[in-house]
């Protein structure tokens, strides 16, 4: 971008006749001008202008086999500004030499011979040769290019070299650019050329910008590659209704007679295709247009937003950054222009991440398109919600994150069982296994958050906290997040950070994978939102500890809540935290701080490499991962364990199967077996710290609250061998008495149920004792009979040694 500058008159105006490559013998009056191309050789450097002085620069125009055929000089004027020439070899007035004319019309394009050596190669078009070797800096991928001549002469040029090429077009940041460009992208689209898109530069940046200029103020690198990938074809295939016309610079209703002219009613915006969700419901149409900022917006309007007077649909566009006219005639030309669009291609939109069928196979639907064979109909993910949404980006390279990330696992059970749950989520749909999380209890400081980035680095990350969200929500809150996880892993830390009400929900919510039912606006049922996903957990305190914690008092932790978030040490036990291997690091903490590096730079790259490969045999891999959870169960649940431990199992048998499945993959450098083990070793541990071992999680829970009742009320157990009366007992809860030698306290079965087993099913509680020997039973009967005065009565009978038998002959 120059200021004050100047332009020789008509350095590149036609010329008269003069035969490309002809010798300077033809014979011709010697007036005239006959370029010779290819020149015999290179023109001078520093070429001198008898007005002008030397050439501040020099580009020279070379064929496709590096010959030179002419070259283009600038000459900055001493008063500021610049004159730009054209040099060429030839004949004129009798003197064949290098003169300052013009090559003959179609002129060759700069970059021939870099566009011959390189035949695979994308192109970028830019305006001008500056702007050109600038940019072959900057897009080092691509072969840059430009042409003689500038904006104005766009029609005298040979543009056949670009006949089939990837073209794509960056124009100069002003209007004479963008006309340039939508003309070239026209001329090679009637070459019968492949599209050319074109870049769309921020109308904010300054005026005649372009890439050899410096950066506009805030803009960067990642966004000049951004703009450049988000190009789109100039010339468009989108149909347009009767009545309107779609240009570069807008849409506009035009009359049958043409007068008035036509009326702007928005920004370039098309309607590429009609919408449905597959199901025959929510048809819509796909709307594509340029933000204010220059960047592709996609939208898949619903239809419904025809129906009234189009203020909701106005609002959606004018907030994603579409120029809409103001007046009423141009608001209703808007609806009838979206309304009587009517293109050929399908789309089908779906609300959710993961795993979706179509009449090709399952396909995974990510936010930038679907992985897996979707065959010719498009599917995207269009979501209320984008709040919700994990950060599903990329940074680094699969390699760099398998070397620097993933091998930094082995010999970490934790580090790898972490891992191995990113992986298994997507497989839960596959083998129809039920959601569910785990939750990594430990001190502060010892790397359980690090674990979860390690997690969250398989599919993505980024921001402050990357994949990595926090308990600190409502459930309703995470009933939105979970939703956004769908087939996904979600990690959630710190678990103190929610209430105990919010935990209490969640732990079924989030596994069972369904939020509440709620009504819509008209009274009716609204579809409640659903997932399936995998989730680990953070926290200082356990389930347990953080549910004793509520408002409305300490609350059990139910079995189900137990079995759906499984609560295992975080603590690896070699004294660094959460690793047991510090691959050379001299501290836990250095380790700790290594993998948050590492994690925090490479993300995202080994997910959709992961989904990649296993939807190119998803037959025959999810086969093998189900005979892979087959094995593990057979050979590390007892098989005479409760039920509880063998679905806990089962969950540690899928994070083993994925691992391993990975590790086939060549996802993760890791050996056959690394996961398997890394599984089993996590298992173990959460076996050993399970309250009851590999009994009913509620056998424990009904001897602990049934211990601490009576070791917490002796008081209220009145002692009936020293005779009714002897005592004044204030809430008599039951009876202490000896039968056959041995102490038993004789509980009311009104107390039992309300007070000692509160929470607990009675009958099952007593069952519970019964099987641990803690029971008095009368036959079949849990509850025995007793004579306490002259009467009789039942009372469910515990023998002392339940508190312990030292502080039983206490009593």
């Amino acid at each position: 971008m120059d200021d004050n500058s100047h332009i020789a008159p008509d350095p590149f105006a036609p010329l008269s006749p003069g035969g490309v490559g002809e010798d300077a013998s033809t014979s011709a009056k010697p007036a005239e001008w006959l370029p010779i191309m290819p020149a015999p050789s290179d023109p001078p450097p520093k070429h001198r202008h008898a007005e002008h002085g030397i050439a501040s620069s020099e580009w020279i125009y070379r064929g496709a086999g590096g010959a030179a055929l002419f070259a283009i000089c600038r000459f900055d004027l001493p008063g500021g500004g610049k004159v730009v020439l054209p040099l060429c070899y030839g004949t004129l007035r009798g003197r064949t030499r290098w003169h300052w004319k013009a090559a003959p019309t179609p002129r060759p394009l700069y970059g021939l011979d870099r566009l011959a050596a390189r035949s695979n190669a994308p192109v970028l078009l830019v305006e001008g040769e500056k702007t050109a070797d600038a940019a072959a800096v900057l897009f080092p991928d691509m072969v840059a290019m430009t042409w003689p001549g500038g904006a104005a002469a766009t029609k005298q040029v040979d543009w056949s070299p670009l006949q089939e090429r990837d073209v794509t077009i960056w124009p100069d940041c002003d209007k004479p650019g963008w006309d340039a460009a939508t003309t070239i992208a026209t001329l090679l689209s009637a070459g019968n050329a492949a599209p050319a898109r074109i870049v769309a530069i921020p109308s904010a940046w300054p005026d005649a910008w372009d890439l050899a200029d410096d950066l506009p103020a805030g803009a960067s690198g990642d966004m000049l590659r951004d703009l450049l990938a988000d190009a789109r074809p100039a010339v468009r295939d989108a149909p347009v209704p009767a009545g309107f016309i779609l240009r570069q610079d807008g849409v506009f209703a035009i009359s049958t007679n043409n007068d008035p002219p036509p009326m702007r009613i928005c920004g370039a915006l098309s309607v590429e295709a009609v919408t449905d969700d597959g199901a025959g419901h929510n048809f819509g149409r796909l709307l594509e247009w340029r933000d204010l900022n220059g960047k592709r917006q996609e939208w898949a309007m619903p239809a419904t937003m025809l129906a009234g007077d189009g203020t909701e649909l106005r609002g959606r566009l004018l907030d994603r950054g579409l120029v809409i006219e103001p007046s009423r005639k141009q608001r209703e030309a808007l609806m009838r222009y979206l309304g009587c669009a009517a293109p050929a291609a399908r789309v089908r939109v779906v609300s959710r991440l993961g795993w979706h069928v179509t009449s090709d196979g399952r396909i995974f639907v990510l936010p930038g398109g679907a992985i897996g064979a979707q065959g010719e109909l498009r599917v995207m993910l269009q979501t209320d919600r984008p709040d919700a949404m994990p950060p599903l980006v990329t940074s680094g390279t699969l390699e760099a994150w398998k070397r620097d990330v993933a091998a930094l696992c082995l010999g970490n059970s934790r580090a790898i069982l972490s891992l191995s749950a990113a992986f298994a989520a997507p497989l839960l749909r596959l083998l129809d296994v039920e959601g569910g999380g785990i939750h990594l209890r430990g001190q502060s400081s010892t790397g359980k958050t690090t674990l979860l980035g390690l997690a969250g680095s398989v599919w993505g990350g980024g921001g402050p906290n990357g994949w990595v969200r926090r308990w600190r929500a409502t459930d309703n809150g995470l009933e939105a997040v979970a939703a956004g996880h769908n087939d996904l892993l979600l990690c959630l830390d710190e678990i103190s950070e929610a209430s105990g009400e919010t935990v209490a929900a969640s732990a079924y919510q989030l596994a069972n994978g369904g939020g509440k039912a709620r009504a819509s606006r008209d009274g009716g049922a609204r579809k409640a939102a659903e997932w399936r996903l995998l989730f680990l957990s953070t926290g200082e305190t356990s389930l347990a500890a953080r549910l004793a914690e509520t408002r409305g008092g300490p609350r059990r932790v139910m079995a189900g809540q137990e079995v759906r978030v499984l609560d295992m040490p975080a603590d690896a036990g070699a004294g660094h935290g959460v690793f047991e291997n510090l691959h050379g690091e001299v501290s836990g903490a250095g380790f700790q701080a290594r993998m948050d590096r590492a994690y925090r730079r490479n993300y995202g790259t080994a997910g959709r490499e992961y989904l990649t490969k296993l939807t190119a045999d998803l037959t025959d891999l999810t086969a093998t991962a189900r005979e892979a959870v087959r094995a593990f169960i057979a050979d590390h649940i007892p098989p005479d364990a409760d039920g509880q431990v063998q679905r806990a199992g089962e969950r540690f048998a899928l994070l083993a199967a994925a691992g391993e499945t990975a590790t086939v993959l060549e996802i993760v450098p890791w050996k056959a077996g690394d996961a398997e083990a890394a599984a089993v070793r996590c298992f173990g541990d959460w076996r050993a710290g399970r309250d009851g071992g590999d009994g009913p999680a509620e056998d424990a829970t009904a001897l602990a609250q049934v211990r601490h009742f009576i070791g917490k009320h002796p008081a209220r157990f009145e002692d009936a061998d020293a005779g009714l009366g002897a005592q004044q007992v204030v809430n008599r809860a039951g009876y202490r008495k000896r039968v056959g030698g041995e102490l038993v306290f004789c509980i009311f079965a009104e107390t039992w149920q309300r007070e000692v087993v509160a929470g607990l099913d009675p009958k099952a509680a007593a069952q519970a004792l019964d099987r641990q020997g803690f029971l008095v039973r009368d036959g079949e009967r849990l509850q025995k009979e007793h004579r306490v005065g002259a009467s009789k009565r039942r009372f469910y009978t515990v023998l002392a040694s339940i508190i312990g038998d030292h502080k039983a002959d206490s009593l």
